[in-house]
């Protein structure tokens, strides 16, 4: 880094796609999340530039098998392996450091790969929202309806346009109408 360019806080999935990737979202969460909490952009910019060297990988905001702990001013990646006290590692720093379990807020509702430990799908609101998922394999990532596979997006238009009703719009797609309302819900609350 002798030009004196920051290396960026995030590396995009697809390189030269104007679309995010999935695996994009999920770090764009991470960096949310931690930017919410008062962490600066340029902490975060140095722990994701260490994380990635130190975990060989090009989106480590999206792993499973790496938990990400905070304080007031610090990101901590976990290391060690005991229920209460986990040997911490400061990202920016490197240093070694005892911290009790603060969040596991970020891999609510995330599913991951067993294989890679990258993030593969993501519930949003699973307890208000059961069925709603965000999946690269399913609406290429949109958001959906899990077991029908049609987007919010796609059911909450046809509600508007048949006057707002959510019977009509079930039979239109085929679907239970209680997917109808989920749809709606999670599309009304992107507004919020």
């Amino acid at each position: 880094m002798g030009d004196g360019k920051a290396s960026p806080t995030l590396i995009r999935q697809y390189k030269n796609a104007p679309d995010i990737g999935f695996w994009d979202l999920m770090e764009i969460r991470f960096v949310s999340y931690f930017r919410n909490k008062g962490i600066n952009l340029q902490h975060l910019r140095k722990a994701a530039e260490r994380a990635r060297v130190r975990f060989d990988i090009e989106h480590p905001f999206a792993l499973d098998n790496v938990k990400f702990k905070m304080d007031r001013k610090s990101i901590f990646a976990e290391i060690g392996s005991e229920v209460h006290s986990k040997e911490l590692e400061e990202l920016t720093t490197g240093q070694l450091s005892f911290y009790e379990i603060v969040e596991d807020f970020l891999v609510k509702g995330v599913e991951f790969d067993p294989s890679s430990g990258l993030a593969k799908s993501w519930h949003p609101n699973q307890k208000e929202l059961p069925n709603i998922i965000l999946d690269p394999k399913i609406a290429h990532g949109k958001p959906s309806i899990e077991s029908a596979r049609i987007p919010t997006q796609a059911l909450f238009l046809n509600w508007r346009a048949e006057g707002f009703n959510y019977s009509a719009t079930a039979d239109w797609f085929e679907v239970n109408e209680d997917y109808v309302r989920e749809a709606v819900a999670f599309e009304m609350g992107l507004d919020a």
